[in-house]
């Protein structure tokens, strides 16, 4: 089963990336081991089962500058190691790396998308900056935002939670993210599309505490929501809350104690040392949920500024995003089937919120 599914990721490979192919930028901002690999990865895996009655599909494609598969090569890995962790489901619990999982560098993912069966339309390019990157290099961060259409700021739940979310800060860097998120938006050009993503969000979900994520967000990063709604840029950004459950029927459980009973950290600035998480039942299954709706929002975002776009000639999205609004009268199939699947997009339960923007999304 495994390797059938397997040889199907390889065949959904796209080829070498078109230069002249309309391309969506988007910046993922977040801590290492929050769970951004395994995020895209559930994107990439369970897009088609929450797509059904469309027509698009979503592919890996291949770098052409560095003339890799490095994207469709993570998929595959980071697949099998996901599977496994469910082949020990019948043990009752885990234990995972919480503070020193991943690594300091960017990584780049390339994907396509379009119509099934035809060539794919639209090239969209993942970055992802590990905290640690952001606070070293912001100047090499900015400029891809500037480039972007969307910024996914990627959360650790439970230490944004647990424990009265004493490690929020030091895990998931909301005030260096804050800082240089308001710097870049007070110079503003065009639209934007902001998201935060809490991830690992299983336990809240199955103790159907979505809500108090969503209000936790709000609080952790209150001074940048707070400067997206009164900042001068307002107009221009679309922001919101979308909760992710990154695996499935895995859910937190504690952090790692030491022999006091107390939570083993680790760093200068302690964080805990590794986390425990449990199976919700005997032969748990990997199922994630939700995965897709960042993909949704981009869509409707683009979607939006495109009908904007017809009556606002003057619009300065217009210079980023002409390649692909010129492709949609082009191939109206495609911008139906885009707009289609754009609907799909929750914004009122299971912790999700439109912060601001609402016009445009």
């Amino acid at each position: 089963m495994l390797m059938k599914i397997l040889d199907n990721v390889k065949g959904m490979v796209g080829k070498a990336v078109a230069p002249k192919r309309p391309l969506m930028r988007v910046c993922m901002m977040g801590a290492r081991g929050v769970g951004k690999s395994s995020t895209l990865v559930s994107m990439f895996h369970d897009l088609n089962s929450v797509n059904q009655g469309t027509n698009l599909q979503l592919v890996a494609a291949k770098d052409v500058r560095r003339n890799d598969n490095a994207t469709e090569e993570m998929i595959i890995e980071r697949y099998k190691e996901l599977l496994n962790i469910f082949t020990h489901s019948d043990s009752s619990e885990l234990v995972m790396n919480a503070g020193l999982s991943g690594d300091f560098e960017t990584k780049e993912y390339h994907f396509q998308f379009g119509l099934k069966g035809k060539k794919p339309g639209i090239d969209l390019q993942i970055k992802d900056f590990p905290g640690e990157f952001i606070k070293d290099f912001p100047d090499d961060v900015k400029g891809f935002i500037d480039e972007s259409e969307a910024i996914i700021i990627a959360i650790d739940t439970p230490h944004m939670i647990e424990y009265n979310g004493i490690y929020c800060e030091v895990k998931n860097r909301c005030s260096i993210i804050t800082d240089l998120m308001t710097k870049v938006l007070e110079n503003l050009q065009g639209d934007k599309l902001i998201l935060f993503v809490p991830l690992k969000c299983e336990k809240y979900y199955q103790e159907g505490r979505m809500a108090e994520v969503c209000s936790a967000v709000e609080r952790c990063y209150a001074d940048l929501i707070d400067f997206i709604r009164k900042g001068s840029a307002k107009l221009h950004i679309a922001c919101a809350v979308t909760p992710i459950l990154t695996v499935g029927e895995i859910v937190f459980k504690d952090f790692i104690k030491d022999k006091e009973g107390n939570v083993k950290t680790v760093g200068e600035d302690p964080m805990p040392a590794k986390a425990v998480y449990s199976f919700v039942r005997k032969g748990a299954e990997y199922s994630p949920q939700y995965c897709e709706q960042p993909l949704c929002y981009l869509l409707s975002f683009i979607t939006k500024l495109y009908q904007r776009s017809k009556s606002d000639k003057s619009a300065g999205f217009l210079k980023k995003l002409s390649a692909i609004f010129k492709l949609f009268p082009e191939d109206p199939s495609l911008l139906y089937e885009v707009s289609k699947f754009s609907q799909k997009k929750i914004t009122n339960r299971d912790g999700y919120k439109i912060i601001s923007g609402s016009a445009i999304l």
